[in-house]
């Protein structure tokens, strides 16, 4: 493990963006945005996807690691901000709670 033990730090800290982005999007998800996060992931995936092309070849398992953290460090960037958007945006919320309530009422 000493071999790699740059690698190890760097996908823990990227572990750290796939527990964030996995709470954000709890909350977007739980305030109804789900197209959004659509657009956080596709994002997310051409990131991934070209940072692997990027990386991987040049510089190994070392390439892999820094794309596998861009990948998810764009999905927690992307999706917080959707999220301080939405929530920002009380009116939006308030609106689809009244709807819900509305709804389950009928």
């Amino acid at each position: 493990f000493a071999v790699l033990q740059t690698e190890l730090v760097v996908m823990m800290i990227a572990s750290l963006f796939v527990y964030a982005t996995s709470v954000f999007g709890y909350a977007l998800t739980a305030a109804g945005v789900k197209a959004g996060q659509l657009a956080v992931f596709g994002v997310a995936l051409a990131v991934g996807l070209l940072t692997a092309f990027a990386f991987s070849a040049s510089y190994g398992i070392s390439g892999a690691v820094a794309s596998t953290a861009c990948s998810w460090a764009t999905a927690a960037v992307l999706s917080g901000r959707l999220l301080r958007r939405v929530g920002g945006d009380s009116g939006y919320v308030q609106a689809e709670a009244r709807s819900t309530i509305r709804s389950r009422a009928v």
